[in-house]
């Protein structure tokens, strides 16, 4: 489902990401966007932030890792991850 509402927003990210006049505030736009979408959705989740990359998980209602989808900050881009693979490395 979280790949679904990227795939929705894809253009409002990028926007979001020209537009913004400081890194500081396209990141502060960006979560805010992201966030009010996966609230309104109800959907669980949890992210993780490297430098201008974050990982944000969507879970069962049991907090299991069921989808996740990584975000430039940089570019407002995204793509959905291997959910196997990033198990996998997620737990070294």
């Amino acid at each position: 489902m979280i790949s679904q509402i990227f795939a929705n927003m894809h253009m409002t990210l990028q926007k979001l990401a020209k537009h913004s006049k400081t890194p500081q505030e396209m990141v502060f736009r960006l979560a805010a966007e992201i966030t009010k979408r996966l609230i309104s959705h109800n959907i669980r989740y949890a992210f993780l932030i490297q430098y201008n990359t974050v990982y944000l998980e969507e879970l069962d209602k049991i907090g299991k890792v069921i989808e996740v989808v990584v975000l430039d900050l940089s570019t407002g881009e995204y793509s959905v991850v291997d959910l196997e693979e990033y198990l996998r490395i997620s737990w070294r």
